[in-house]
């Protein structure tokens, strides 16, 4: 029983927006430099990302249950420690485990990537903790959307290339954005769900700053700038461009969802649809590249 709790408290279903950049960031090094591309690198950067972004998502529940972010007519999905599944201090000792297990998996990786690497690992881990603990939680200060752009975007896909020996330019950063926007955008639907429990609890977010009906369109355009993205990055023929607008019109349920709901509870649904999204245009992307 407390095992399922524990997955559930992992958040399972946002996992995939740790996994699209690196698999990504790895499918870009491949096609640069397909002999050199090493599966042990690809392997153990997926299990530290994994690991880290579990880890963030376990701090978030621990820091909002302790902080009375959390509140019992939240709209979100059920809370292990609100329902009592959980004490804290089991919460904290799995955070912990987290962060421990992708420091030791990284170990290798800081070797063979040097010295951008071991900054990259350790502001990773330093971030996942205080976007909602520390004394100046990110999430609360209204820079939740742009920590997930930076490090679900960039910080990833740049980093999976580095590891992989492959110099960064100008296309991978462009390229690096498109699973920042999702991930941005992810982010910003979740405040858009809590807007309510989080004005309450004096918590400061982009939602509750433009308030409920532009929050919505905000979501949406971080959600479609990846297509204008794709399209500068692989050029504006035919045949990329039709593939880059597929994504956006397999997930048009999504934007109308966002758009019209009035049930913020709905919202949850659209959270496990982002994951999905990101996964879906990062292959659209990888499927560009070698078609070129």
């Amino acid at each position: 029983m407390q095992i399922n709790s524990l997955i559930k408290s992992s958040r399972p279903k946002t996992l995939l927006v740790g996994i699209s950049p690196v698999i990504l960031g790895s499918a870009y090094s491949y096609h640069k430099s397909s002999d050199t591309f090493s599966y042990l690198i690809f392997i153990l950067t997926l299990i530290c990302v994994t690991l880290l972004q579990t880890g963030t998502n376990v701090v978030n529940e621990y820091f909002d249950f302790v902080s009375g972010v959390d509140q019992k007519d939240r709209a979100g999905p059920k809370r292990t420690l609100l329902s009592g599944e959980l004490q804290p201090q089991t919460l904290k000792a799995f955070y912990l485990a987290c962060f421990i297990t992708a420091f030791a998996f990284g170990i290798y990786l800081m070797k063979i990537g040097g010295i951008p690497i071991i900054l990259i690992g350790v502001l990773s881990i330093i971030v996942a903790y205080c976007y909602t603990g520390g004394p100046y939680p990110l999430s609360h200060h209204c820079l939740g959307e742009l920590t997930a752009f930076i490090f679900f975007g960039p910080v990833a896909v740049c980093g999976t290339a580095i590891l992989q020996k492959v110099v960064v330019n100008n296309e991978l950063i462009l390229l690096s954005c498109i699973p920042g926007f999702i991930s941005s955008a992810l982010m910003s639907l979740n405040n858009l769900r809590d807007i309510r429990t989080d004005a309450k609890t004096n918590k400061k977010t982009i939602a509750i700053y433009l308030g409920q009906d532009k929050a919505r369109f905000f979501t949406v355009t971080l959600g479609i700038l990846p297509t204008v993205t794709s399209i500068l990055v692989f050029g504006f023929t035919n045949k990329t461009t039709v593939i880059a607008l597929l994504p956006p019109f397999l997930f048009l349920k999504l934007w109308l969802l966002i758009l019209r709901t009035k049930n913020m509870i709905e919202l949850n649904l659209g959270i496990a649809s982002f994951g999905k999204y990101n996964v879906v245009y990062c292959l659209t992307c990888i499927i560009i590249m070698f078609l070129r």
